[in-house]
């Protein structure tokens, strides 16, 4: 790609976009070349809004977008009001989105274009915490970490449009904290709750790791205990819906029997006849996350006194998901933040020069480059459904994929 780099970030900006007027499949692939340049990152996003243009609103998106049509003509205070807008959120995020919407009545394919392009803006945000890293020449090791940290959650996330853009919110602060050592940075992590109210057991989580950093015991004694309420079938999700502050919070339907009668047959049917494949995805990045831990401190016995409280939000959030086991969404979500936070800490520990000399072992480097692969696909075979329409990546505004609705045949 040398024949394609270019000094002058103004031209560089024009070429760019002349080209993303005809494929900007195209100019997405020679962004990612760039991916040190800033301007790449604006095109990243780019490229996210002609996305969710052309494949419309799906899942949880198509229950947002079709509440912004019954909002539409009402205002701030009013959408905020709306009992059917409140039941898919009570946070500030998804109502603020859907009134700037509808400033400019937007159509399904621009809703969707800027929930895609909003979700990617703060993804990419989450990931310059780390350009003091990337900016400079790293190892095939460092950019193959870096890569399986953009590809831990899928893609197709910001159809949830609130939980995963409030976790990137969570680790753009977070990640802040750690570099700088401020602890205001921690405080304003719990911004992600704007987002969604969950991401509060973030927080929590970051604030006991914090506390926790330096009490080993203390902190492998709970990671322990958290396996064994994960097979004893603990209903933890019964429990802390019948504790009155998370009442506050909690959807009504969540506090009602049959809502928790569905999460156990749900969560029952998913550990019993899901796909094993796409389930094991996660555990099989984890697991090398933490074979990789193993090896560095095997020459740096100090290895976790650099970012000991990243360390520990890892390991917290793998007891707190696991105490969650007996709702599958909670686990699911919760063990996949560990990873993002596990990879995020891993790109931390190999920009230390003391723990370089694992970029030596090339059999890492192979073995890291097929997890890597495989998290990609397995995650494009899962949803091939969603992607399979060439002109979503041949075309071009001037070459519209026709809508249709994907139907959520799985517990997410």
């Amino acid at each position: 790609m040398k024949y394609l780099r270019v000094s002058d970030n103004g031209t560089y900006f024009v070429f760019m976009a002349v080209l993303y007027a005809i494929s900007p499949l195209v100019c997405l692939i020679i962004a990612l070349f760039h991916y040190k340049k800033t301007v790449s990152h604006f095109f990243f996003v780019a490229y996210a809004f002609f996305f969710g243009y052309q494949l419309g609103a799906n899942l949880d998106l198509m229950m947002h977008y079709q509440n912004y049509l019954d909002i539409m003509n009402r205002s701030f205070a009013g959408m905020y009001s709306d009992l059917e807008t409140l039941y898919l959120g009570q946070e500030p995020y998804h109502i603020t989105f859907k009134y700037i919407m509808s400033l400019f009545k937007a159509s399904q394919r621009v809703f969707s274009g800027f929930a895609c392009a909003a979700y990617t803006t703060i993804f990419i945000y989450y990931l310059r915490q780390f350009r003091h890293i990337f900016i400079h020449k790293i190892d095939l090791c460092q950019v193959l970490v870096l890569l399986a940290m953009t590809v831990t959650v899928e893609f197709y996330w910001y159809f949830g449009m609130r939980f995963w853009a409030g976790c990137f919110v969570f680790m753009i602060f977070y990640c802040k904290h750690v570099v700088t050592g401020k602890n205001k940075f921690l405080f304003l992590t719990a911004c992600c709750m704007l987002f969604h109210i969950a991401l509060a057991t973030l927080v929590v989580g970051a604030f006991m790791a914090h506390f926790l950093r330096n009490k080993r015991l203390m902190l492998y004694f709970i990671f322990a205990v958290s396996f064994v309420f994960r097979f004893v079938s603990f209903a933890f999700d019964r429990m802390m819906s019948q504790l009155g502050f998370v009442k506050m919070f909690y959807k009504h339907n969540y506090q009602k029997d049959f809502y928790q009668e569905a999460i156990a047959k749900v969560t029952q049917q998913k550990l019993e006849q899901g796909n094993i494949v796409y389930d094991l995805r996660i555990p099989l990045m984890l697991f090398f996350c933490f074979l990789m831990y193993y090896i560095i401190r095997t020459r740096n016995k100090l290895f976790n006194r650099q970012y000991p409280q990243m360390f520990a939000l890892v390991l917290m959030m793998i007891a707190i998901a696991n105490f969650g086991y007996s709702d599958y969404l909670f686990y699911e979500r919760f063990t996949k933040f560990a990873t993002l936070v596990a990879y995020s800490y891993l790109f931390l520990l190999l920009a230390n020069p003391v723990n370089q000399w694992v970029f030596k072992h090339t059999s890492l480097k192979i073995v890291l480059m097929v997890i890597v692969a495989l998290s990609i696909a397995i995650v494009l075979v899962q949803q091939r459904a969603i992607i399979s329409d060439i002109n979503l990546w041949l075309g071009n505004y001037f070459s519209d994929v026709p809508l249709h609705e994907i139907h959520n045949r799985g517990y997410k």
